[in-house]
């Protein structure tokens, strides 16, 4: 399970920018006014000194004073918002960036755990399955199938985690398929949803996801094979295929270097996995199911060596 990560600014300092925000609001509403009051003053200024200049009134004199100070007053305080405003926008915009970067690292971090989580899953299994190639114990099943019921086990269980089937609306799908002397590969073992109605199909070397597979000696990996329109890659397949398999990775099983089978993966949904994680997980598997499959041989041989010399 994803566990997302807590990261963002302190509130105090949240609160300490939409402060600095709102007197930025009411500065430049301030501002605005002033110089419309401003734009309004200057010319009454000039007729009253007009007529200050050409009248000895008492009265003309106090009001031009009054109305020059309070027009200084205003100008001044023009000048100082005009000062004062670039360094608090610049803040503002500085404080937005920061809280930008605030939240790409909390992304970052949640991708980060979120591949911990995988790799971590990957690694319990792994290990798992490695017992069996590790286990010498004359109890160790050669039968193909109940071998790999063993070495996979693991990995379907953990197949949420590992192959990020978490929501429940993706239909799985495994399998391990082996080539018979007919150049026909055939279904070994295989784990599916059971809302996939399985005919566990052979596929001829070269058609199919599988046989292409097979053919190429090398991963296929399609992201959505509805989209891609490959008829190598769909095969004659059914209707109902492009409900359960649209997202397919299929790697080349060897022993000793030599192709033996294919290991698939399959998901109802698009996208479902990625070259990077998953394309090297559905690898390290593949491996691992030849080393037990090479194990597995190695014993019963054994055995039957040894019922000869008894």
């Amino acid at each position: 399970m994803v566990v997302a990560m807590s990261f963002s600014l302190p509130e105090s300092a949240t609160g300490l920018r939409d402060a600095f925000r709102k007197q930025l609001h009411q500065s430049t509403v301030a501002h605005k006014l002033i110089v419309l009051l401003a734009t309004v003053l200057l010319p009454i200024g000039e007729a009253i000194l007009v007529n200050f200049a050409t009248s000895t009134s008492t009265y003309a004199r106090e009001l031009w004073l009054a109305i020059t100070i309070v027009g200084v007053i205003h100008l001044g305080l023009a000048l100082c918002l005009l000062v004062s405003e670039q360094p608090l926008t610049q803040f503002l915009i500085e404080f937005d960036d920061l809280t930008r970067a605030a939240a790409d690292a909390k992304d970052e971090a949640a991708s980060m755990w979120y591949a911990y989580n995988v790799f971590e899953a990957t690694v319990s299994a792994a290990r798992v399955s490695l017992s069996v190639v590790n286990d010498y114990s004359p109890e160790i099943p050669t039968e193909l199938g109940d071998l790999l019921e063993i070495v996979m086990k693991p990995w379907v269980l953990n197949r949420s985690s590992i192959f990020n089937f978490y929501d429940g609306k993706a239909m799985y799908n495994m399998a391990v398929y082996r080539k018979d002397a007919d150049n026909v590969l055939r279904m070994a073992w295989r784990s599916s949803d059971s809302r996939i109605k399985r005919t566990d199909r052979p596929w001829p070397v070269g058609e199919g996801h599988v046989g292409v597979c097979f053919r190429k000696n090398d991963m296929i990996f399609s992201r959505d094979v509805a989209e891609e329109g490959a008829a190598e890659l769909i095969g004659t397949g059914r209707h109902e295929d492009n409900v359960y398999y649209r997202c397919m990775v299929s790697v080349p099983i060897r022993l000793k270097g030599n192709p033996w089978g294919v290991f698939i993966v399959t998901s109802s949904e698009p996208d479902q996995f990625d070259k990077t994680i998953r394309g090297v997980i559905v690898q390290v598997l593949a491996q691992i199911i030849s080393l037990a499959i090479a194990r597995a041989k190695g014993v019963k041989n054994g055995r039957n060596q040894e019922r000869r010399t008894r």
